[in-house]
């Protein structure tokens, strides 16, 4: 979740698993030239993050007894089976045996769906909390200039909000170039090679954090297209076309195609929420909010600063 305050011209992000905000702004150099700076605004939070992993220790010492220290994490995931430390719901890892054995039984034995027992390691819960890790950053980004002029009052400034099914295939650059690119015009087929120089993006006060498990699966189970596509005005949809295909419109029929339960192997759930904004000639924020999930119809709003209840809707599909 991001909440600006734009009275105080400051950003929060409340991040709880492993989705990620990352913002791109652009910058501008006394030549013309500049390139889109990629701001990490949070962490995946999860037992592969260094930073994470030390502040779950913590909690194990104070929360669980000492002998238990070995199992919590286990090759990078809670008791060796959930990959996010923070979550909602992921019940099983939070309510104690006797509660869940109940629920189960109230609710779910009968219907051919039980509740997953827990990890045979599970003693002392709850493993997982939902309490978010809260950023801040002073709005509009300009505390570092990394050597390019001040911004424009018309620079383009946005935040891309996205679960991780989407960072599993994208790097934080590659989407910040992406939505870069789009913004700049950038239209039709073009290749992975060409990108980085077409939309140039350049590092920000923070690198992002990895803390998912790289998937290691066969190149003809997942292909991978050398260009990207350019072509979609909703920029969520534009952002999942790219990380399910790119430009080879094959690939990417062939992966959405995947009817579940199966699917889940080949691409994970995806939210992709965009935010844009740039100051107008007066200084008010102009704000255009994109929100997207694959299979679904998508809903675009955009409301202009003091037009607050102006607000139109245009839906797409992939």
């Amino acid at each position: 979740m991001a909440v600006f305050d734009t009275a105080k011209q400051d950003l929060y992000v409340a991040c709880s698993g492993d989705s990620r905000a990352v913002a791109g702004i652009w910058e501008e150099d006394e030549n013309g030239d500049g390139s889109w700076r990629v701001e990490v605004l949070s962490e995946d939070q999860t037992g592969r993050n260094p930073m994470e992993h030390e502040r779950i220790i913590c909690r194990i010492q104070s929360e669980h007894p000492p002998e238990e220290a070995e199992d919590v994490i286990v090759r990078g995931r809670v008791l060796g089976g959930l990959e996010p430390t923070r979550a909602f719901g992921d019940a099983r890892y939070k309510w104690p045996r006797d509660v869940q054995d109940v629920l189960n039984t109230a609710f779910l034995v009968g219907n051919n769906k039980p509740l997953r027992p827990p990890p045979s390691t599970f003693k002392t819960p709850p493993y997982v909390t939902a309490t978010p890790v809260v950023t801040h950053r002073a709005l509009p980004f300009t505390e570092l200039t990394n050597g390019f002029a001040p911004p424009k009052s018309s620079t383009p400034r946005f935040i891309v909000l996205a679960t991780d099914g989407l960072w599993d295939k994208l790097t934080s650059e590659e989407v910040v170039a992406l939505v870069g690119g789009a913004l700049q015009g950038l239209t039709g087929t073009v290749s992975k090679s060409e990108l980085h120089t077409l939309a140039p993006t350049s590092s920000g006060l923070l690198s992002t954090v990895e803390g998912k498990e790289k998937r290691s699966l066969k190149d003809d189970d997942h292909p991978h297209s050398d260009s990207w596509s350019f072509g979609d005005d909703n920029l969520g949809v534009h952002l999942i076309r790219n990380a399910f295909g790119g430009g080879d419109q094959h690939a990417i029929r062939r992966l959405m195609s995947i009817p579940y339960p199966h699917a889940r192997r080949y691409r994970d759930d995806t939210t992709v929420t965009v935010v844009v904004w740039k100051d107008d000639e007066d200084g008010a924020e102009e704000v255009a909010t994109v929100s997207t999930r694959p299979d679904q119809q998508v809903e675009i709003y955009s409301k202009p600063s003091g037009s607050a209840n102006d607000v139109s809707n245009a839906k797409s599909k992939l």
